[in-house]
C-alpha cells in the first residue's frame, strides 16, 4: 500500500468489504506500507542545509505535515473499519530488516480473528528475489503462512496483474 493511493477506489471496496465482515470479529489490519520518495538530503542536513536553509528548513516543514496527514488519514480509515489491530510501519528492504519487521506485525496481530493484508501488489510472484527493490511490494509465502491460527480468517489483497491487453 502506498500513502500516495489512501482512499482511492480499490481502498474504498475493501473498506466496504471489511465493515461487511468486521463485526462481532476483532479485526486486524497489516497495511504493508511501501516507503514512498526518500528524501535522504534531509536527514544529513550538515551536508545540505547550508546551500539554502530558508528552503532546507520549509521542505523539511512540508515533508513532515505531509507525513503526519497521512498517519491522520490512515488512523481515520482504521477506525472506519473498527480495526482492534494494526501495522502501519513501513516494510523495510533489506531481508534481514524484513524478518524483524514482520516478527512485530505477528506480534501486533495477536488477538485479532480476521487479518486484512495490504500488500502494494500482492503474494509474491515466481520471479520474487528477497531483498530486491521491488521485493517490498509483495507479501512471502512464509509470511501469509506465519500468520495463519486457527479459527483466524486471513483475508490478502491482490492487485489485479496489469499483463496483456483487455478487450471492451
Amino acid at each position: 500500500m502506498r500513502y500516495l493511493f489512501l482512499g482511492d477506489q480499490g481502498d474504498y471496496m475493501k473498506l466496504a468489504i471489511l465493515r461487511a465482515l468486521g463485526p462481532g470479529c476483532r479485526v486486524g489490519v497489516v497495511w504493508w506500507l511501501v516507503q514512498e520518495a526518500r528524501h535522504e538530503y534531509l536527514d544529513d542536513p550538515d551536508t545540505w542545509r547550508d546551500i539554502d536553509n530558508h528552503v532546507f528548513d520549509e521542505l523539511e516543514r512540508i515533508v513532515q505535515a505531509q507525513k503526519k496527514d497521512e498517519e491522520k488519514r490512515i488512523e481515520k480509515l482504521e477506525r472506519l473499519i473498527g480495526a482492534h489491530c494494526v501495522s502501519r510501519e513501513p516494510i523495510p528492504q533489506s531481508e534481514g530488516e524484513r524478518n524483524v519487521w514482520f516478527s512485530n506485525v505477528i506480534d501486533a496481530m495477536e488477538g485479532c480473528d480476521l487479518v486484512f493484508i495490504d500488500p502494494d501488489k500482492g503474494l509474491e510472484l515466481e520471479s520474487f528475489s528477497p531483498g530486491s527493490a521491488r521485493s517490498v511490494e509483495y507479501i512471502q509465502s512464509r509470511e501469509l503462512r506465519a500468520l495463519k491460527r486457527p479459527k483466524r480468517c486471513l483475508i490478502l489483497y491482490q492487485h489485479p496483474i496489469r499483463q496483456g491487453t483487455h478487450e471492451g
